[in-house]
């Protein structure tokens, strides 16, 4: 059984200020409004559903709106698309990614840029392995992953892959967000361990501190953090 969700992210009076002021000078305005139509489906795959994280990163995407139009952006183990169709319908270049042994999966990533009427890229990543995918991606600007961080077996894995890339890419920049299910889980010793630098960013500097974001009822009072990861030393 498949149910559809709604997210809209509307921007403030300044921004519509700043749209009409660009539209007069004949550049791309920047939208006040976008909302996202995401398809769930009642099955045992976690990519099915749009988790709490998910909302978070693609409040952060909204935020950054004006910087991350035209960039090149990949979004890793999408699940339901939120943050990389939002990302698309804001002028990015987007690629969404799942799991490469579920073709279902990369398919249900497609068929959701379909329904919100957005191109986007798709590409199998396996954690932890070099796919095909992974090595013909095209030069990136950012990286996105929501809550793949939530069982402790695959931690490392995903570092790998996440290491990989922007190693391959020095100049893209890596956003994630996460779930916190346990304290005792510890990704930054991980992270030191490849060689990452990370930031924490605060949920209130973007607008992702509230319990209810884009018109829904997520992320609750669900727990999220959120960084900026790259290779290089951050200012």
């Amino acid at each position: 059984m498949n149910s559809r969700r709604n997210f809209t992210f509307k921007g403030t009076d300044s921004d519509r200020d700043l749209g009409e002021l660009s539209g007069r000078l004949g550049q791309m305005p920047d939208n006040t409004s976008v909302s996202v139509t995401v398809t769930e489906v009642v099955d045992p795959d976690y990519s099915c559903y749009t988790w709490p994280s998910a909302v978070v990163l693609a409040q952060f995407i909204w935020h950054h709106r004006a910087e991350l139009r035209g960039k090149i952006i990949l979004e890793i183990s999408a699940g339901t698309c939120l943050p990389g169709i939002l990302a698309a319908k804001i002028g990015a270049t987007v690629i969404v990614s799942e799991y490469a042994l579920n073709p279902v999966a990369v398919e249900r990533c497609r068929s959701q840029a379909v329904q919100n009427q957005v191109a986007v890229r798709t590409a199998g990543v396996i954690w932890g392995q070099v796919t095909a995918d992974l090595s013909a991606l095209p030069a990136l600007d950012v990286v996105v992953l929501s809550d793949v961080f939530y069982d402790p077996v695959n931690f490392s894995d995903v570092l790998f892959t996440i290491d990989f890339l922007l190693t391959r890419h020095p100049l893209a920049k890596c956003y994630f967000a996460y779930q916190i299910r346990d304290d005792n889980w510890n990704v930054h010793f991980l992270l030191r361990r490849f060689g990452l630098q990370c930031r924490k960013i605060e949920l209130a500097d973007f607008g992702g501190a509230g319990g209810e974001l884009a018109g829904s009822n997520l992320p609750g009072s669900t727990e999220i953090e959120m960084f900026e990861c790259r290779r290089r030393s951050l200012s």
